[in-house]
């Protein structure tokens, strides 16, 4: 189905309930104009809950160092630092399995 990950996400860190709550925050903030609410994009830009495991390992790298930039990504180095971008990746990562738990889990609707 449409918005759910081509594969599974990776595990979810233990990541406390604030660290999330910041996330929601920051990424509501700073990645929602683009990437949609709930990080479900309308398609013109990639739904983030979608990201492959090798993008989930690169976070830092694509919004801090802008390693997408040519195609879109800006950096957000000013805006964002790295614990920032943790907590809007652990909010994104929590996203990315409550869709993939919708159609993956005992008794999900497919």
């Amino acid at each position: 189905p449409e918005g759910t990950p081509p594969t599974e996400p990776p595990p979810l860190t233990k990541a406390d309930n604030a660290l999330v709550d910041k996330g929601f925050a920051l990424y509501h903030r700073n990645c929602l104009v683009c990437h949609g609410f709930f990080a479900q994009s309308e398609g013109e830009v990639p739904d983030l809950r979608l990201a492959s495991n090798e993008i989930w390992g690169q976070y830092e790298n694509i919004v801090l160092n802008g390693a997408f930039e040519d195609n879109g990504m800006a950096s957000f180095k000013d805006v964002l630092s790295k614990s920032d971008v943790d907590a809007i990746r652990a909010y994104v990562l929590q996203q990315s399995h409550l869709a993939w738990d919708q159609t993956h889990k005992p008794g999900a609707k497919h």
